[in-house]
């Protein structure tokens, strides 16, 4: 681009469009020979004065002020033409050096913006998705993921068996968020949809929501430092994951009022947000709440939640009856463990690469993927739990054991999840659970107390959910403070155990020194016992003085006994 064909060229499209009048030869010329790039660019500069000035005033990006081209280097020194009022003239060369410097420096900017932008978007990327594939994608499988995606883009037909079958044999980390929106333009391709006559806001932009004010503001905020608080992209206190996560929450507490806000929503929006922007995983989120009816799970009154439960204990029953009693016979109930699984879907206390796992089980399936996953973990870990006796012991391995799975363990979960065909089962049991809260109500001597045991129960189940998410944040930030406190002891303790020693050789020192002077307490004689040195060693100076042989002949020189400061005089 620096060659001086390209400048020609450039130089003679400009004073072909604005200086064609003053450059056109006359009719009665005679031919001339034909016109090289170089000749081309000593004409225009020949007859066009005013390119000079255009020229410099494109490179320089104002017009020159009397006082500026006083000052431009491009302006030949001050002589009586310039005192006048004459036009400071550039030579041909220093135009044609400017006019390359220009075109070199624009062609390095736009390079270094692209690289830059480019360098940007990988570091940030490989910020957000920095976790473990759970369990690993095949090569095979993303390449059949990679054709997939690039078909469909091209208006290919996707097959339902096709894409199930991809999604059964796993999803890589680098196009989880292509295939999510796969999934969901599948979805809405095949099914109707959602009812959203109540909610006023749902055709309102996710910009035109950010920008206002929601009354959910305190809890959101409160919640921020809570979600994922160890993960790189929102780890730092009001950064880009932190701003971009409440305005996700933000925008859907104001999208559905009767929503709100809820704890749980923080977790599932995260790992939207490691995959995709805000808007994006703003749009991923409406759907899985009014497309998925996810959203009936995190109402106030939570009544659908308490049907997830009971479906669940059912399925317990039916698919591990032995487990299901020893469970039973300790009181330990879904509602005590399953209930952050279907909040959070397994984002709260499980790796984030399995949780990412179930969110292409959910964008497939629906909810029944929850179902699904949590029967399988129960059957990988039953031989483990029936060991347990106890209530505490075996809460205590299901919220810190259980999440600690391997890649094999992990693999093995899904495997036995997307082999599992409980759909009938769930709709009978939902069925059940109705006709069972219609008996207690139509029961005139129990309709009070059972409404009240229920209120009851409703209110002891927020409270436990409540009390559950914020005990898995303080045992998280409990862990991480006493192992940095357990650092700074052992740190301690080192140097505690260094000085002691210091000490100990100190004592000694005086004790062959100065026997007649010093009476050594008791406790330094028993170190000085437990750490006698052999006879005939050569004892050390703790503080660099010498290095003496024990005995009266290595006495220091002094008649004075030795003051009491923290030096000592050696000579």
């Amino acid at each position: 681009m620096g060659d001086d064909g390209d400048v020609g060229a450039g130089v003679t499209s400009v004073a072909n469009a604005n200086y064609a009048p003053d450059c056109r030869r006359p009719a009665t010329a005679p031919p001339r020979a034909r016109t090289t790039p170089r000749r081309a660019l000593r004409q225009v500069i020949k007859f066009s004065g005013r390119l000079k000035e255009t020229l410099a005033h494109e490179v320089q990006g104002l017009r020159q002020t009397t006082r500026h081209r006083e000052k431009s280097p491009l302006v030949a020194r001050a002589g009586p033409a310039q005192h006048a009022g004459a036009r400071p003239r550039t030579s041909r060369e220093e135009l044609r050096q400017l006019w390359r410097k220009a075109i070199h420096q624009q062609v390095l900017l736009n390079r270094m913006e692209r690289e830059n932008a480019r360098i940007t978007e990988r570091v940030r990327s490989g910020e957000r998705v920095m976790y473990a594939e759970m369990p690993p994608c095949a090569a095979d499988v993303k390449t059949g993921w990679r054709q997939m995606i690039d078909g469909w883009r091209s208006g290919a037909r996707v097959h339902a068996d096709d894409l199930e079958e991809l999604v059964f044999r796993g999803v890589s980390i680098r196009s989880r968020a292509d295939v999510w929106q796969l999934l969901v333009y599948h979805h809405r391709l095949h099914h109707s949809p959602p009812s959203v006559e109540h909610v006023d806001n749902y055709d309102a932009s996710y910009l035109q929501l950010i920008k206002q004010l929601t009354s959910f503001q305190r809890e959101i905020l409160t919640d921020l430092g809570r979600t994922f608080p160890h993960h790189p992209y929102f780890r730092s206190p009001f950064g880009s994951g932190q701003l971009e996560l409440f305005n996700v929450l933000k925008a859907v507490s104001l999208l559905d009022p009767e929503l709100g806000y809820c704890q749980g929503l923080g977790f599932i929006a995260g790992i939207l947000l490691l995959h995709m922007p805000e808007q994006e995983s703003y749009e991923l989120l409406k759907h899985m709440l009014f497309a998925l009816e996810l959203r009936k799970q995190f109402m106030p009154d939570m009544s659908p939640l308490q049907i997830q439960m009971y479906q669940f204990s059912r399925l317990v029953h039916d698919h591990h009856s032995e487990l299901y009693d020893h469970l039973e016979r300790y009181e330990v109930s879904p509602m005590l463990y399953a209930t952050p699984w279907f909040l959070t879907l397994f984002s709260s206390q499980y790796p984030i690469g399995f949780a990412a796992r179930v969110f292409d089980l959910i964008l497939l399936l629906g909810l029944e993927a929850v179902f699904k996953v949590s029967l399988a973990l129960l059957d990988v870990h039953q031989e483990e739990l029936k060991k347990l006796q106890g209530m505490e012991d075996i809460m205590e391995y299901i919220k810190t054991e259980m999440p600690q799975l391997g890649q094999a363990s992990a693999q093995q979960v899904f495997k036995k999840a997307v082999e599992l065909d409980i759909g009938r089962q769930l709709l009978s049991y939902e069925v059940e659970y109705h006709v069972l809260q219609e008996e207690v109500l139509a029961s005139p001597s129990h309709a009070d107390s059972d409404l009240n045991k229920l209120g009851a129960m409703n209110q002891n189940l927020k409270r436990q959910v409540m009390d559950l998410l914020q005990q898995l944040q303080t045992s998280n930030d409990q862990v991480k403070s006493l192992t940095e406190r357990n650092k700074a002891l052992e740190s301690r303790a080192a140097q505690l155990e260094a000085q002691r020693s210091d000490l100990v050789t100190f004592v000694r020192y005086l004790s062959l020194h100065t026997p007649d002077r010093l009476a050594i307490p008791q406790p330094f004689q028993r170190y000085l016992a437990d750490q006698a040195e052999p006879a005939g060693s050569v004892a050390r100076d703790p503080l660099n003085c010498a290095v003496f042989e024990p005995g009266p002949a290595a006495r220091p020189r002094r008649d004075r006994p030795l003051p009491r400061s923290s030096s000592v005089d050696c000579d």
